[in-house]
């Protein structure tokens, strides 16, 4: 499979490396490399296009592009413009806001393209065999999990860089405890810069309580999760640097190095080939975990706790609730017209005789019947009754 690159971070770097040390697959093209194109020139000099990211729309010598984290409108600009090409996109997560994430899950529905979130440390073995303790339930040696402690220990706690490491735990969360339903922030004023005290409660629809707070950088730990049980805790310990995670499971305290000679970039690029509908993570969950970190932001301005509501965002359902919207204004100004009416004709008002007046029931009723003649907008929303609402991915997976 050929893969081009529009951007570069420490992440897609990774990637890139593994793609050029794998002749199954070809780097064709790196634009917009930013500050490690001399790296990437290094390592591959003939894959720094010097064409821009335009060109990645049409261009037949590319398969696939893996989107790194960049300037967000900028790149939400792109990933749109990407998505709507039909173009298969492999993109670093989280590199746009919640309602440019929710527009790309719309286009992805309209072309049926590949759009896959790449979260660091998501597909790690470590994090599968936890889930399947967790889910396990009571039978394992956890008991019913009650609650989970997460502390990431990071070097840069400003603002964005806080909230792109919530947004990635998030989906760890999201992984072993399902879908959250309320969430209440604590710690930096609002619009100040530093959130080197961020601290976050969520619950889960079953009950579970998670707790996540940011912590001073830590030499060796970049995160330790926490997950207790009715009958012990398990603890899973993520090295700044190394692949390895240390988990520590409840009976006899014993120590486990998972992920010994386990590649993330291979992971993550035999699981972008392979990815199909049922592909876990969806990029309709990583627009959840994006909506998460927008609610904590939103929790801290409004000193409250945020519900979170697990509806599914499609053109259909917004055209719906747009329709709403305007019939309830549409039946407001009616009746305030009416009672306008009533004023006028029972005043005897003197330009209640004038023709423009006499029309008062056309004024009334026209909106009405433009209002109901829109109604037959939602024709035009068609989804194959034979696909998923995660589309035909399997076609795409064929032809690569």
């Amino acid at each position: 499979m050929k893969f081009a690159f529009l951007g570069l971070d420490a992440d897609t770097l990774a990637l890139a490396r593994y793609l050029i040390d794998h002749p199954e697959h070809q780097l064709t093209a790196v634009c917009e490399p930013g500050t490690w194109e001399s790296e990437i020139a290094r390592v591959a000099p003939y894959a720094v296009a010097p064409w821009s990211w335009e060109a990645l729309l049409h261009e037949p010598s590319v398969d696939a592009v893996v989107v790194a984290v960049g300037p967000e409108a900028e790149r939400a600009e792109q990933l749109i413009q990407l998505a709507k090409a039909g173009t298969p996109l492999l993109v670093a997560w989280p590199t746009c806001d919640v309602v440019a994430a929710y527009e790309l899950e719309m286009i992805r529905r309209d072309t049926q393209a590949s759009l896959v979130p790449f979260i660091p440390g998501r597909l790690h073995p470590a994090v599968e065999q936890l889930a399947a303790l967790v889910q396990a339930g009571e039978s394992s040696s956890l008991g019913q999990v009650e609650q989970v402690v997460i502390e990431r220990y990071a070097p840069e706690r400003d603002r964005p860089s806080v909230l792109r490491l919530f947004t990635r735990d998030v989906a760890l969360v999201r992984a072993l405890v399902g879908d959250l339903t309320k969430i209440s922030a604590m710690g930096p004023a609002p619009g100040s810069a530093a959130w080197g005290n961020l601290s976050v409660q969520m619950s889960a629809e079953n009950g579970v309580l998670v707790r996540w707070s940011i912590q001073p950088p830590d030499a060796w730990c970049g995160a330790r999760m926490v997950v207790v049980g009715a009958l012990g805790k398990a603890t899973l310990e993520r090295p700044a640097v190394d692949v390895a995670w240390a988990l520590t499971l409840p009976r006899n305290a014993e120590t486990l190095l998972v992920g010994e000679g386990w590649s993330e970039a291979a992971a993550v690029i035999d699981h972008f080939v392979r990815s199909d509908a049922t592909t876990r993570p969806s990029w309709q969950e990583a627009c959840r975990d994006v909506e998460t970190a927008a609610a904590v932001e939103r929790s801290l301005a409004r000193g409250r706790t945020i519900e979170l509501y697990d509806d599914e965002v499609s053109e259909e359902a917004t055209f719906k609730g747009i329709m709403a919207v305007g019939g309830c204004g549409l039946l407001l100004l009616g009746l305030l017209f009416l009672v306008s009416a009533a004023v006028v004709e029972g005043l005897d008002l003197p330009f209640r005789h004038h023709v423009l007046w006499r029309m008062w029931p056309l004024y009334l009723l026209a909106p009405i019947l433009v209002f109901l003649l829109l109604q037959l907008l939602r024709l035009v929303f068609y989804a194959p009754a034979s696909l998923p609402p995660g589309g035909n991915e399997s076609a795409t997976s064929g032809d690569r």
